[in-house]
C-alpha cells in the first residue's frame, strides 16, 4: 500500500471522484432545477396572463355586443321611452 504511490493513487482517486461527482452532480442538478422552474413559472405566468387577456377580450366583446344591441334597440324603438335606461 505504501509503495508505488499508493496514497497518491487514493488521494487523486478520491479527489477526482468527489470533484467530478459533486461538481457535475450539483452543476447539472441546480442548472436543470433552476432552468426547469424558471421556464415553468415563466410559462405559467405567460399562459395565465394570456388566459386573463382572452377572458378580458371575451368580456369586451360581450360588452360591445350588448352596447350595439342596445343601440340597435334604441334606434329601432326610439319613440318608446321604456327602452331608455333611467
Amino acid at each position: 500500500f505504501w509503495g508505488a504511490g499508493g496514497p497518491l493513487f487514493f488521494f487523486f482517486f478520491f479527489f477526482f471522484f468527489f470533484f467530478f461527482f459533486f461538481f457535475f452532480f450539483f452543476f447539472f442538478f441546480f442548472f436543470f432545477f433552476f432552468f426547469f422552474f424558471f421556464f415553468f413559472f415563466f410559462f405559467f405566468f405567460f399562459f395565465s396572463r394570456l388566459c386573463l387577456h382572452c377572458k378580458h377580450l371575451k368580456w369586451l366583446w360581450i360588452d360591445l355586443q350588448d352596447r350595439t344591441q342596445f343601440h340597435r334597440q334604441q334606434s329601432h324603438d326610439s319613440c318608446n321611452q321604456s327602452s331608455y335606461p333611467l
